[in-house]
């Protein structure tokens, strides 16, 4: 005994439509971003931009948290041997200049065109501190020590600045 099920195509083309309209909801819950209340949320492309780059910001602001960091405990450490001292200087140095590519290669929103000058400003500045403390660790004397701390010094301030930016701080 041989049946034979016979299903009209109107459900089988109901059933793949629910199938497909499913796939889509899934797809779209899985990649949209979500807001603080976990929330998904639908952005622009311009909104997407701009929140894309002030996350990136928001992390470039804290890897130069933890350089300020390290360069820091290079100058309070002068005991620390030459070498050691110039292979984590040199780390640092290598991790700004890559940062510094990073944001150079970043497509700027123009409404955050004043955060980006102000990463850049300050990415600058402890590359500046970074070189000055090189140049302190290569010829360790009380002038090139002030110079370095000075410079560090400016380069806080510069990280300073650009956390005080709303953008940063995640309100604006």
């Amino acid at each position: 005994m041989k049946y034979d099920i016979e299903i009209p195509q109107s459900i089988v083309r109901a059933l793949l439509i629910i199938l497909a309209l499913t796939g889509m909801v899934i797809l779209g819950y899985t990649n949209s971003p979500v807001g603080e209340t976990g929330r998904p949320l639908l952005l622009s492309p311009r909104l997407s931009q701009i929140t894309r780059y002030q996350n990136h910001a928001q992390r470039w602001s804290a890897e130069l948290a933890e350089v300020d960091i390290g360069l820091q405990e290079l100058l309070e450490n002068q005991t620390a041997d030459l070498l050691s001292q110039d292979g984590k200087a040199s780390a640092l140095y290598g991790q700004l200049l890559n940062l510094q590519a990073e944001i150079d290669g970043e497509s700027v929103p123009p409404t955050l065109e004043p955060l980006h000058s102000a990463v850049q400003a300050a990415v600058e500045q402890y590359t500046s501190a970074a070189f000055e403390i090189m140049k302190w660790i290569s010829e360790p004397n009380s002038g090139n020590f002030d110079s370095a701390q000075e410079a560090l010094a400016i380069a806080a301030l510069a990280l300073d600045r650009l956390n005080q930016n709303p953008w940063i701080q995640g309100t604006p």
